[in-house]
């Protein structure tokens, strides 16, 4: 499994030039890290929802 990872890998690098993997990398992080943000804030809301609720 992590040799079919490794190869992927591989050939995706081989076929990007550095430029445009760099900004792939760049992008990807950019989601993640805004999925992650989102996701927190998500759970925050529902957390002070749900103990809003509680009290009354």
């Amino acid at each position: 499994m992590v040799d079919v990872l490794m190869v992927s890998l591989t050939v995706v690098l081989m076929k990007f030039d550095a430029v445009s993997f760099k900004m792939s990398i760049e992008s990807g992080l950019y989601i993640y890290a805004g999925s992650t943000l989102c996701s927190i804030i998500a759970s925050n809301l529902a957390g002070i929802y749900v103990h809003r609720e509680s009290i009354i």
